[in-house]
């Protein structure tokens, strides 16, 4: 005999209600509105004007003859660098450099240093942080000054 109070439901029936509803009106808006998108950013970096490069020799003089190269990263990522090729002395480097990040989000700020080839490794000639609200919407095309060094605009 069938009790009247115990409901009795086929496998159906309980797999169709399964899984519960969630509490909010879809996952793809929770997840919109709380995920982190990490998108490709390509970098293009053409070149350098007036370098300039203290010669640690004898003379301690700036030299007009600056072995370089460029490094670029996400300022809080620093994991993934972007590096340039060795421009020969010139105190006017073209690198034509392409590049991408993989794991850029919007907002993240670019790191750019300018290294100068010295006798036992390379020296910082100069850095500059470009924000990422300068390039996030149209991108960036332009020059940038960098921060010396030692303190002073280059």
């Amino acid at each position: 005999p069938e009790d009247p109070g115990v409901r009795r439901e086929s496998v159906a029936d309980l797999m169709s209600r399964w899984p519960p509803p969630l509490p909010w009106t879809g996952v793809a808006e929770l997840a919109g509105a709380h995920s982190v998108v990490h998108r490709p950013l390509r970098v293009l970096i053409r070149g350098a004007r007036g370098l300039l490069h203290l010669n640690r020799g004898d003379s301690d003089r700036f030299s007009s003859h600056v072995d370089s190269f460029c490094t670029c990263c996400i300022e809080k990522k620093r994991h993934q660098v972007l590096q340039t090729k060795v421009a020969n002395d010139t105190v006017d480097p073209v690198w034509r450099f392409e590049g991408v990040f993989r794991n850029y989000e919007r907002g993240d700020s670019l790191e750019f240093a300018i290294f100068a080839l010295g006798k036992s490794e390379p020296e910082l000639c100069g850095k500059v942080v470009l924000p990422g609200s300068a390039f996030h919407k149209d991108g960036f095309e332009g020059e940038l000054s960098l921060e010396s060094a030692k303190g002073t605009a280059m």
